[in-house]
């Protein structure tokens, strides 16, 4: 249950359509009253976010084995995996219950495939073709906000920062590391992003796109779920957090700017 936690906690699960196990648990999945996205995880080796040949090196160096005998181990778990596509089975299953979405989209097949199976977001596409395609067929654009803060992808995949200067990304994600949320805001400001189009990024359009339209936005009428937090240097601090008008979160210290300019704690 998420009735006795500070704050409000929803599930974004990443179903791997090319298992037949997820099957076991669509039905099941469905009974999570807190879930609010589905996302097209494919784990085919070589496709998406690693090449083949790093994966084929990945697989030697781990087994022990030749590169050769990675190879053919890999080709053969491929042709198994692609004999299996249940992305139908999972739009039937989430498509009147919750958004759908496509991780690490490739190429502009990826996404058009992903698109006629029901997802309308291309989360974290790898390549500013995939980004493209998503845009040109109406789909929203996630892009992880640990890219952004240390301006590139950790595996050299495609920069958030490219996708934001064609005007592609409409949604940040923590992608794992909550911290670099409020560090890339922060990081948007210094950057001379308006404070309003980088905010919205993290708010009001994740919560339009999950159809949450009570939040994301600070006007009469809507939830009061606020964070304030003070500004230092290229980072964040949070001073307070409210969930529904209440106070859940609060630190026990003074900020003020010195004679220098510069914040400080107390």
């Amino acid at each position: 249950t998420t009735d006795n936690l500070l704050i409000r906690h929803y599930i974004h699960a990443r179903l791997d359509p090319n298992t037949h196990d997820i099957l076991d648990y669509l039905h099941e999945m469905k009974a999570l009253r807190n879930l609010r996205l589905i996302v097209f995880n494919e784990n085919i080796p070589g496709q998406r976010q690693f090449p083949l040949e790093r994966v084929v090196e990945m697989r030697s160096k781990n087994l022990g084995i030749s590169k050769e005998e990675a190879l053919k181990l890999i080709l053969d778990f491929i042709e198994d995996k692609k004999a299996i596509n249940y992305r139908g089975e999972i739009q039937k299953a989430f498509e009147e219950f919750a958004p759908i979405g496509s991780h690490d989209d490739t190429t502009p097949e990826h996404v058009t495939e992903a698109q006629f199976y029901g997802a309308t977001l291309s989360e974290m596409p790898t390549t500013i073709e995939a980004a493209r395609k998503a845009k040109e067929l109406g789909m929203f654009v996630c892009m992880g906000a640990p890219n952004y803060f240390r301006g590139g992808s950790h595996c050299g995949n495609l920069s958030c920062i490219d996708a934001m200067d064609e005007n592609l990304v409409d949604i940040f994600c923590s992608d794992y590391h909550f911290p670099t949320m409020l560090g890339s805001l922060v990081k948007m400001f210094n950057a001379g992003i308006n404070p309003s189009h980088a905010t919205n990024l993290m708010t009001l359009n994740p919560a339009e796109y999950l159809g949450m339209k009570n939040l994301g936005s600070i006007e009469k009428g809507q939830t009061a779920d606020l964070v304030s937090f003070d500004i230092n240097h290229d980072y964040g601090v949070v001073t307070n957090v409210l969930v529904d008008g209440y106070m859940k979160y609060s630190t026990n210290y003074i900020t003020y700017v010195n004679h220098r300019g510069e914040m400080v704690y107390s």
